[in-house]
């Protein structure tokens, strides 16, 4: 679809005069680097202040772009993504006028690859790998879950610390690399979502959500990037809970634990999230952890500043107590705290979703009041 989607207009068009232009000069200079094609998308290195990591792809039909300039990260279509279009738009004519019309680059080096022996395929992905820290993190981890190395866990933690380890303060130019790091780790604990080795994954998920959330506190992530692997963490954690049945109180206390104490809180680890994992003896404990913390708080004044412990605490119960379905328990726990009008309407508007209009009144009129 590139070749439907870039144009020297439709780049002008979202780049705008001025950016074009300079888009142009840094096409004419050769600032662009080799380029990396797929099927949807086009990546390369443009040399400018500094080196930026530019990409063009197919987003259902529309041209997306990205780049790890200031610019683009506001949002704007920049003169480097500029610059990337007029490369790709020269290397496709050149192409098409010349006896290798239509190939592509990455069936080429397939096609290469299919041609050499083991033994040259080893050497090419071992002189790789000890230029690409990624890789040879990729590598190492995969060799550990074979049997080849001495201790599945221990590896994966030291990974994980290394992925997270900040030095300093990660702005907004270095998340992408930072993200690029985490991810890579995370692709290699997914292939560990197996009956064999679900129980291990519990715990590395836990593990590496509780470091990645503490690398968020010197992290500019205003784009999401690293909550987005936090979530994906999180998915996994419930999917390996669910298929390796850990013991249900054991688990309820962990979740407990993740969910009052990390600095964040990106995913949940409430009881509706894991109902399936936890079953019913799960839920009664982690019912009494969440009832032992409640029973410390005293009802909420107007003189009262807010208190995180307090609304975490009082979040989690409300959450019990939707998940058992217990409508009096729910207002019980929302009566806790009837400092402002708003607080009233709320409890109206579950007495009227459970269908009990009369005391849905009651709560709308003393909130009036």
């Amino acid at each position: 679809m590139l070749d439907e989607l870039i144009s020297r207009a439709t780049l002008a068009e979202l780049a705008g005069s001025a950016a074009f232009q300079r888009g142009e000069t840094y096409f004419s200079v050769g600032a662009v680097g080799p380029l990396i094609v797929a099927e949807d998308r086009v990546t390369a290195r443009v040399e400018g202040g500094e080196t930026y990591q530019v990409e063009l792809r197919d987003d259902d039909g529309d041209l997306a772009h990205d780049c790890t300039c200031p610019r683009a990260a506001d949002g704007y279509f920049c003169k480097h993504c500029v610059a990337l279009g007029l490369a790709w738009l020269a290397e496709n004519s050149a192409s098409a006028s010349g006896t290798k019309a239509g190939r592509e680059p990455w069936r080429d080096i397939k096609d290469y690859l299919s041609t050499q022996t083991p033994e040259s395929l080893i050497g090419l992905l071992l002189e790789v790998a000890r230029r690409d820290e990624r890789l040879y993190q990729s590598l190492l981890l995969k060799t550990e879950q074979a049997g080849e190395g001495g201790n599945v866990a221990r590896a994966f933690r030291r990974a994980i610390d290394h992925a997270t380890r900040v030095n300093g303060y990660v702005d907004w130019r270095e998340v992408r690399k930072f993200a690029g790091n985490i991810d890579e780790v995370v692709d290699s604990l997914a292939e560990l979502l197996k009956p064999d080795t679900a129980t291990l994954l519990v715990d590395l998920a836990e593990y590496a959500i509780e470091q990645v959330e503490n690398s968020l506190e010197q992290v500019d992530d205003s784009n999401g990037e690293i909550g987005g692997i936090v979530c994906r963490l999180g998915e996994l954690h419930v999917q390996a809970c669910t298929m390796a049945r850990p013991d249900p109180a054991d688990l309820a206390e962990r979740l407990f634990e993740l969910e009052t104490t990390l600095p964040f809180g990106v995913c949940s680890f409430d009881v509706k999230t894991y109902r399936d994992a936890l079953g019913n003896a799960g839920l009664l404990r982690y019912r009494e952890l969440v009832e032992t913390e409640w029973r410390k708080l005293k009802p909420r004044t107007a003189q009262d500043g807010y208190d995180y412990q307090r609304a975490k605490i009082t979040r989690i119960m409300e959450q019990v107590a939707e998940a058992s379905g217990d409508v009096d328990e729910l207002v019980a726990i929302k009566s806790q705290d009837l400092t402002r009008g708003y607080h009233y309407l709320e409890i109206a508007e579950i007495w009227t979703k459970a269908g009990q209009p009369e005391k849905a009144l009651d709560w709308a009129e003393r909130g009036l009041a």
